[in-house]
């Protein structure tokens, strides 16, 4: 397996060489929308409800299991990933190989192999969203681009970043759940995985980099408030749609269904996302400006 991935970095190397062409995108007044998260944190769900809605158009070219939630074992699985910028990926990581640890990629062990702030095929990226010709905001959604705000930054700097979080409690249950029977069986088992930490440090980095760079333009989404009745999800979704600029627009919430999430629990913590990372990344802008403006 490793040998065919080698091939495939090779691959999607000079692909974006290929396809680093002078962009047609520049004068464009539109920049794309990224869902981003933790995987197992519903952001699939959070995307095919957006995707409902008539001015977004996805990438992903899998419309079935956007349109249908699959239903699997009382869960849903993920699904609708946008499978783009793949040269920032390394396929002979031990997460694309399904060994080790590899299911911990925001761990301080695999973090330098997926966080990327820059990249010399920029043109590249740029080409392989706008390739979908359509007058529609796109909708970007992978997990891994939770490490690539900086990148985000230099190469949409007017785009917009939906942060999907789900409570600590359920990203660990539900990872635990599929991680115990799914290809990382062996691995997971005889481990003490860092669950805890790779969502502790995936949502700061994030936190930290969005206030940083993305200032007024990220809205932080708090998953669990879907199934908490205190909460009507129609208002939810008005808060997003006004978020993203487009008119109200009636959701259908038949897969936000208690029964379909694996901790059927709802974690009241919505407080408890780590918010020092915003504090830091304010106090560092605030510096910067002051500093910049006394010299």
């Amino acid at each position: 397996m490793k040998f065919i991935n080698i091939i495939k970095n090779l691959k999607n190397k000079f692909n974006d060489f290929a396809n680093n062409k002078q962009n047609k995108f520049v004068n464009i007044n539109k920049d794309p929308v990224f869902i981003i998260g933790t995987n197992r944190s519903g952001a699939s769900l959070l995307s095919s409800l957006i995707r409902q809605h008539s001015e977004i158009s996805g990438l992903t070219s899998d419309k079935k299991k956007i349109e249908k939630t699959q239903k699997i074992k009382g869960h849903l699985p993920g699904y609708g990933e946008d499978f783009i910028w793949e040269s920032l990926d390394d396929k002979t990581s031990d997460h694309n190989n399904f060994q080790n640890e590899g299911f911990l990629w925001g761990h301080p062990r695999y973090l330098s192999q997926f966080y990327k702030e820059d990249y010399k095929y920029a043109n590249s990226l740029i080409n392989e969203i706008f390739k979908k010709k359509t007058d529609k905001l796109i909708l970007v959604k992978h997990p891994f681009f939770t490490l690539r705000l900086k990148l985000i930054k230099k190469t949409f700097p007017n785009a917009k970043i939906i942060l999907n979080i789900r409570s600590y409690k359920d990203f660990i249950t539900s990872n635990t759940h599929k991680l115990m029977q799914g290809k990382y069986k062996k691995s997971f088992n005889k481990s003490l995985p860092d669950l805890g930490l790779h969502w502790l440090i995936l949502n700061n980095i994030a936190i930290y980099e969005l206030n940083k760079y993305f200032k007024k333009n990220h809205f932080i989404f708090y998953h669990e408030k879907l199934y908490d009745k205190n909460y009507d999800n129609q208002k939810l979704m008005d808060e997003v749609t006004n978020f993203l600029g487009l008119k109200s627009f009636k959701f259908n919430f038949e897969d936000v269904n208690l029964k379909y999430k694996f901790s059927q629990i709802i974690n009241f913590d919505y407080e408890k996302i780590p918010m020092l990372s915003q504090e830091i990344a304010d106090f560092e802008n605030d510096f910067f400006s002051t500093k910049i403006k006394d010299e």
